[in-house]
């Protein structure tokens, strides 16, 4: 009979899988951190891929020769249901 090792779930997964290490990793940084304050809306990455992501959509949307662009909401954000929210930068 096969049996888990006493150290867990986890790294039983890290031993067998090198890559699930550095998944589980990846997968345990925070979260961007999003506030709504009256009709400001506050984006703060939390790692150096959504400051890069973050950067990224800032110079899509702000354009200091031109217009500025905006974000429209597409389809419906449903908690639970439909988790992503998705916008059109027109």
């Amino acid at each position: 009979m096969f049996a888990l090792p006493e150290h867990g779930f986890y790294h039983f997964f890290a031993d067998v899988h090198p890559l699930y290490n550095d998944a589980l990793l990846i997968t345990q940084e925070e979260d961007m951190k999003i506030e709504l304050e009256g009709t400001l809306l506050k984006m703060t990455p939390e790692n150096a891929r959504e400051k890069e992501e973050l950067n990224e959509l800032w110079t899509i949307i702000v354009d200091c020769v031109k217009d500025n662009k905006k974000l429209v909401p597409v389809g419906q954000y449903l908690p639970g249901m439909k988790e992503v929210a998705t916008f059109n930068i027109e």
